[in-house]
């Protein structure tokens, strides 16, 4: 069976409408229209995320909060394109991409979403440099040099470009995986859990960095627990036993 390609969501004008926290006439760039997702395990079924409704628009820094076993990590997965929902749909820049294939979900991702992993995820055997160039490459840019080094160099790392993980600090190796996030200049940031390996002041600086990506007009979305993070959210968005709560 051929896979069904990308159809449009919701009409222009409700895109499009009012947001209380992204602005006047700010579009969705992420909609979930009653997103279960349920895992069987054996004769069980396990519903990680229950009927969940989510917009987010251009320019927002939405704060997505829950305890250990919530559903935030499926939630994430769903938002990312890392997983399909069981029911309901998914919308990126209003385009249904519930049901298309593998190939078109790494295109979206490549092009539209950028990842700020809790454990980094930066490959050990290459430098700051090469692991931010690898984005770019796999989007087949051939521009891939000057625009990560240029990413680089916005986050403060001019002078650890040529440096392994292993040779950088929590802080750092952070700052080189927003750069990876950044440089194919994706809609939208999703960070998971950013702070949770960092100690308090290398976290703090960490959200700072976030905050000044949001009011450069950036569309942030930050995953955790902690209540703290809460602060430089414009929405904050609850999740509890696979709800969504605003």
């Amino acid at each position: 069976m051929k896979t069904p390609a990308p159809k449009e969501g919701k009409g222009e004008s409700e895109r499009s409408s009012t947001s209380r926290a992204g602005g006047s006439g700010s579009k969705e760039v992420l909609r979930l229209d009653e997103v279960s997702k349920i895992y069987k395990m054996g004769a069980v079924d396990v519903k990680a995320l229950d009927r969940a409704n989510l917009v987010i628009r251009k320019g927002e820094l939405v704060v997505i909060i829950g305890p250990s076993g919530s559903g935030k990590s499926t939630l994430l997965h769903i938002m990312g394109l890392l997983d399909t929902p069981t029911k309901g749909h998914r919308y990126i820049d209003g385009i249904d991409t519930t049901n298309i294939n593998e190939t078109q979900q790494a295109r979206i991702r490549g092009h539209k979403i950028g990842f700020v992993f809790q454990r980094f995820n930066l490959i050990p055997s290459l430098t700051a440099l090469q692991n931010v160039e690898l984005p770019i490459i796999l989007c087949g840019d051939c521009e891939r040099n000057g625009k990560a080094r240029r990413t680089l160099e916005s986050l403060g790392m001019s002078n650890r470009l040529d440096h392994y993980p292993s040779q950088l600090s929590g802080g750092q190796v952070q700052r080189v995986a927003i750069a990876r996030a950044l440089v194919n200049e994706p809609e939208i940031i999703l960070a998971d859990e950013p702070t949770g390996n960092l100690d308090s002041k290398t976290g703090k600086e960490v959200l700072e960095i976030l905050s000044d990506l949001h009011k450069q007009g950036r569309t942030i979305i930050i995953i955790t627990h902690d209540e703290s993070i809460t602060k430089i959210a414009q929405r904050v968005v609850r999740i509890n036993d696979g709800h969504i709560e605003e």
